[in-house]
C-alpha cells in the first residue's frame, strides 16, 4: 500500500486549504488524527478502516449536524425533524425521505432535533464560546509535513475553530460533562491524541506563515441528553505527554509502514495478561 505515501498535486505544503469540504478532506491520503489512534491498535486495522470505512452511525450523524449548528448558526442547519404521523412504510414517507436524501438533508428523530436545537442555545449563551466562534476561522483544513524519529511525511487537520488567540477549540459531544467522566472519555476514544495532532500541524503552518503559534487546545464537552449541559477543558501537562508520547509512537508506525509497503496485525507472540488498569492515574504512571 505504498501508494498512500503519495499525496495529489493539490497545494504546497504546509499550508490551510480552505472550504475543503469534508468528504474530500478525509479522502486525502496524509496522516490524520484518527490515523494515529487507530494504528496504536495494528497497522492491519488502520488499513482496514482506510479500505473498507464503516458506515455513519446515528451517534456520527447526530455530531456532525450539531457541529454543522453550533459553528455556522442554526440556520445552516440541514437537518428536519421526522413529523409525528411519520411512517416509514408508507410510499409517501419513503418518498419524502428519499427527497430529503436526494437534497443532503438528514432525517433526525424529533428528540435529535431538539436537542441541537438546546445545544445550540445554550452554547450561544457562553461569552468564552461567543468570543472563540465570533472571530474565527471555522472548518479549516491544513496540511504540514511532520517529523517522526527518522520518517517524515504528510499529515492533515480540519480544526472546528482556529480563533485568534493562543487556543484551539474543538467541540465534543458526550454523555457525561463530569470531570472524571470526560477524563476517561479522552483516553477511551485518544482525544489527548488529537489535541497532539491538531496543535502539531496547526503550529508548523503558523510557523511557517510567520505567525504566533498555539499553545493550548480547548475542548468544550456537550453532554447528549437533558438538561444538555456543557464544559470546557483544557488538558493538563501531564495529559500532553502522555499525547505525545502515544502520538510519536503511532506516526513512527505510520512511517515505516509506507516505508516497507507493510500493515501488519498483531504481534505473533504470545501475550501476557495483567488485570486491567482501574484509574487514570496508574495508567499515566505506567504510561510515562
Amino acid at each position: 500500500m505504498q501508494e498512500l505515501a503519495e499525496s495529489p498535486p493539490l497545494f504546497e505544503a504546509p499550508c490551510w486549504v480552505e472550504n475543503l469540504g469534508e468528504t474530500i478532506y478525509r479522502a486525502h491520503p496524509s496522516f490524520s488524527s484518527s490515523m494515529a489512534r487507530k494504528i496504536l491498535k495494528s497497522p492491519a486495522h488502520l488499513m482496514a478502516s482506510i479500505l473498507e470505512p464503516s458506515e455513519q452511525t446515528p451517534a456520527m450523524i447526530f455530531g456532525t449536524r450539531l457541529h454543522q449548528a453550533a459553528l455556522f448558526g442554526f440556520r445552516t442547519l440541514k437537518a428536519v425533524a421526522r413529523p409525528d404521523d411519520y411512517d416509514g412504510r408508507k410510499t409517501l414517507w419513503k418518498d419524502w425521505q428519499a427527497e430529503n436524501d436526494r437534497n443532503g438533508i438528514t432525517v433526525l428523530s424529533q428528540e435529535d432535533h431538539r436537542a441541537i436545537t438546546t445545544i445550540c442555545e445554550k452554547l450561544s449563551n457562553d461569552e468564552d464560546y461567543r468570543a472563540a466562534i465570533t472571530s474565527t476561522f471555522k472548518e479549516r483544513a491544513g496540511f504540514a509535513n511532520v517529523q517522526a524519529g527518522e520518517y517524515e511525511f504528510l499529515a492533515k487537520v480540519r480544526l472546528d475553530c482556529l480563533p485568534a488567540g493562543d487556543t484551539i477549540i474543538d467541540i465534543k459531544t458526550t454523555t457525561s460533562a463530569e470531570v472524571d467522566d470526560f477524563a476517561w472519555s479522552v483516553l477511551k476514544y485518544g482525544y489527548h491524541i488529537q489535541a497532539y495532532h491538531y496543535l502539531t500541524v496547526a503550529n508548523k503552518i503558523l510557523e511557517a506563515e510567520g505567525k504566533p503559534t498555539k499553545q493550548h487546545f480547548m475542548f468544550f464537552a456537550v453532554e447528549k441528553e437533558p438538561p444538555f449541559a456543557h464544559r470546557k477543558f483544557l488538558l493538563s501537562n501531564r495529559f500532553m505527554l502522555l499525547a505525545e508520547t502515544e502520538w510519536m509512537k503511532g506516526a513512527e508506525m505510520y512511517g515505516k509502514c509506507l516505508k516497507d509497503g507493510k500493515w501488519p496485525g498483531y504481534p505473533d507472540k504470545i501475550a501476557l495478561i495483567e488485570p486491567p488498569r482501574f484509574t487514570s492515574e496508574r495508567y499515566l504512571a505506567d504510561e510515562l
